[in-house]
């Protein structure tokens, strides 16, 4: 009977909506108002077994029936219960001939004795129970299992088990000399399936951070970063966020291409070192698909002022309590002279690197030894004048030499100009330089020469000497024109030899030589060569027996007594000569 009179009231609804539509408006506005048919509430599932599960809701006000449907995951809506109507006084129903391990979807719906019906409920849905066993998955005979991380891996999960919580660690300083202020660069990664990190510890004990001088907004360094395994990448520069005390600052780091805030970092200068710390955003899992950071402090951070052994320490804990903890020892030292950073090499007397890997010795005290020899020694002979100059190894090389002597001269007659007048050698640099050279007149001015060493191999002009007569003596003033590119010799052998040239002293007469050399290093050498007296005189004497009357005169002087007397002259050679007279006066 209520079927028929829901039939008759829907049929007179409908010709009355035909006949006046503006009348059936206004009513359908107030019967919603005032008459709606309300949803069921209170969808739950029980009693879920391998082919069974019961749904209920809550019984709801003037219901004329209820409709249940339901379907498989994906499969096509059907109805509950037949008939498909359910009486008001039923809030549940036993689902039956289910599938086990099935997930099923089913809803409610009210109709109401006022004629008008709800919407169906959201759709609520259950899975059946599994005649098979579960892995963590949810797969029957599934391979899926908690590995130590606490996640389900493997199976059909696509997921791989965690492995052990072991982050790559790097510290390094652009500059590792001695109180340097330099780069401070740190690298932290992590392979696949290793526990996230959650916070970065790196500490140093020596050091310290420049930071007084620092200011908000600074630039103080820059970074790259890759998480996800690669699908995150950013660049980024560090900023002075706060400065948080003189020693202790925070920076932010900005995103080059977003300018997204990615990250934060900690500076602070502790009694023994420095601290730098890292916290880590959280990404709603426990594991890294790979990541890495490479972060640069640029020109903060102070080496210690001695040398030795720097050690920075990381620390890393991970989102599961793991603790990583690294150790960095970095020499501290300084680069010697010759650019070997903790080289020994060091600046000698010569102002030059020696020692270490240079394989150069110290210089040794400038002590050049001069020669003089002449060919024919003696007196007032003209003959050949031989100047050799000798150095050991490592001493400074010689720049300017002058030579002179107290006595003799040069015998400048018939000297003309190209005329050669003597022969220069000189062995050098241990040997590997070598020439003889042909002394030759290039200019003539009174008492003076210039004479010019030219190379008998190529013609090329070797250096030159000016000779002179100082009256007395000579003099020579030797001008090399090579440079071997050093201040230092690998030993070297000089000779200079004036042809005929050189006019010994008179008989009696000492003669030296003075030489006076200079260095490229500002030494002076000087020497003495004595010769002493070339041909001493031979002194003479000559006795004379003499009887006389009275009084006799010799050499002039008029002696009346008896006695003897002696007399002395010069002879013909400029020696001593002395006369002896034994006199007799016999008086008349």
């Amino acid at each position: 009977m209520r079927d028929v009179y829901i039939r008759l009231e829907n049929l007179f609804i409908s010709i009355f909506k035909w006949l006046f539509p503006v009348l059936i408006a206004s009513s359908i506005f107030i019967g919603k108002a005032y008459g709606q048919c309300a949803e069921p509430t209170g969808l739950t599932e029980s009693n879920i077994t391998l082919s069974s599960a019961t749904v209920s809701w809550n019984a709801m006000p003037n219901v004329d029936y209820y409709r249940l449907s339901y379907r498989q995951l994906g499969g096509v809506w059907q109805f509950a219960t037949n008939p498909i109507n359910i009486d008001p006084s039923i809030t549940s129903v036993d689902l039956l001939g289910l599938q086990d391990y099935s997930t099923y979807e089913w809803r409610v719906k009210t109709w109401c004795t006022t004629g008008l019906n709800s919407s169906w409920t959201e759709i609520q849905s259950f899975t059946t129970l599994s005649s098979l066993p579960l892995d963590c998955n949810g797969d029957q005979n599934g391979s899926a299992f908690i590995d130590t991380c606490g996640n389900c891996v493997g199976g059909n999960t696509g997921d791989l088990a965690c492995i052990s919580f072991s982050p790559s660690v790097s510290v390094a300083l652009a500059s590792q000399e001695v109180g340097a202020t330099t780069d401070l660069t740190f690298t932290i990664s992590q392979d696949a399936n290793e526990p996230d990190m959650v916070s970065a510890l790196v500490t140093s004990d020596g050091g310290s951070f420049n930071l007084s001088s620092l200011n908000t907004n600074d630039v103080v360094g820059s970074g790259t970063g890759v998480a996800g395994g690669g699908y995150f990448n950013s660049n980024f520069t560090l900023y002075v966020d706060f400065i948080l005390s003189s020693n202790h600052v925070s920076l932010r780091a900005i995103d080059s291409a977003t300018s997204n805030l990615i990250g934060t970092f900690e500076l602070e200068n502790t009694p023994t070192g420095i601290k730098i710390l890292s916290i880590s955003p959280a990404d709603n899992n426990n594991i890294t698909a790979g990541n890495s950071q490479i972060v640069t402090l640029t020109n903060l951070y102070n080496n210690p002022v001695n040398a030795s052994t720097l050690n920075f320490y990381s620390s890393i804990n991970s989102e599961l309590s793991d603790f990583d903890n690294q150790v960095f020892p970095i020499t501290i030292d300084v680069t010697d002279c010759n650019g070997d950073f903790g080289g020994s090499a060091y600046v000698d007397n010569c102002n030059n690197c020696v020692g270490g890997n240079t394989g150069l010795s110290e210089c040794i005290p400038f002590s050049p030894v001069t020669v003089v020899t002449l060919a024919d020694s003696a007196c007032t002979s003209t003959t050949d004048l031989e100047i050799t100059v000798s150095q050991d190894p490592n001493e400074p090389d010689m720049s300017t030499s002058f030579f002179s002597s107290n006595a003799g001269a040069f015998n400048f007659n018939n000297i003309s100009i190209g005329q050669t007048i003597g022969f220069a050698s000189l062995s050098a640099a241990g040997g590997d330089i070598n020439f003889n050279a042909n002394l030759i007149v290039v200019s003539i001015l009174n008492n003076q020469l210039i004479v010019s060493a030219i190379n008998q191999l190529d013609g090329t002009v070797m250096g030159s000497f000016t000779i002179s007569n100082n009256n007395p003596g000579i003099a020579i003033v030797a001008n090399p024109s090579y440079n071997d590119g050093n201040n230092v010799t690998l030993g070297n052998t000089s000779q200079v030899i004036f042809y005929n040239l050189f006019q010994t002293p008179d008989i009696n007469e000492s003669l030296s030589f003075f030489s006076v050399i200079n260095s490229e290093t500002g030494n002076t050498s000087n020497e003495v060569i004595d010769f002493g007296i070339l041909c001493p005189c031979i002194n003479t004497t000559s006795t004379t027996d003499v009887t006389a009357c009275d009084s006799y005169v010799w050499n002039g002087t008029s002696y009346d007594a008896t006695g003897v007397y002696t007399f002395t002259t010069t002879n013909a050679s400029g020696c001593d000569s002395t006369a002896t007279l034994n006199l007799t006066i016999n008086n008349s």
